[in-house]
């Protein structure tokens, strides 16, 4: 079977915060419900009638991350404590990228050393893909405390 993967790094997105302090701004992370967000955005798409021959998965992968709208009003000693964890938090999304396209590389070499699959099995095959690299990022927001463990905090000064 034919295998295509077409994505490319993720898009960087963001969304404003606003604080005239550290202190602020973290509370307003925090009313924000999350700090940072990965999303593969992907799909697929089979050809071929009954029997499938060719699979081509696509993905738009997008980084969400918070802005600072206030920054310049703040401390030295805050700003760069901001910064450390904005890049720390960068960092960790990336991961999450990582895990996927670590996940469809392997699904891709699974389904063409696998030969020409019926609809049914390409179906099965692409749901537990989607369940298996859901369950490999949550193990990793587990293990890290959604980045916590890694640096995604931030100490007021």
């Amino acid at each position: 079977m034919r295998v295509n993967l077409g994505y490319s790094s993720p898009a960087n997105r963001t969304y404003r915060i606003r604080g005239a302090t550290l202190e602020d701004a973290f509370n307003a992370l925090v009313a924000h419900g999350w700090w940072g967000r990965y999303r593969s955005n992907w799909s697929w798409r089979a050809r071929g009638r009954g029997t499938i021959t060719q699979i081509s998965i696509k993905a738009k992968p997008v980084i969400t991350m918070p802005i600072w709208a206030e920054k310049r009003r703040a401390t030295r000693a805050e700003i760069k404590e901001w910064d450390r964890m904005h890049a720390v938090l960068l960092r960790h999304e990336q991961n999450h990228h990582t895990i996927f396209d670590d996940a469809a590389r392997a699904l891709k070499t699974e389904l063409e050393n696998g030969g020409d699959l019926e609809e049914r099995e390409v179906s099965t095959r692409m749901e537990r893909f989607t369940n298996e690299t859901q369950k490999a990022q949550n193990r990793y927001d587990s293990r890290t405390r959604h980045g916590q463990s890694e640096g995604v905090n931030l100490t007021i000064p």
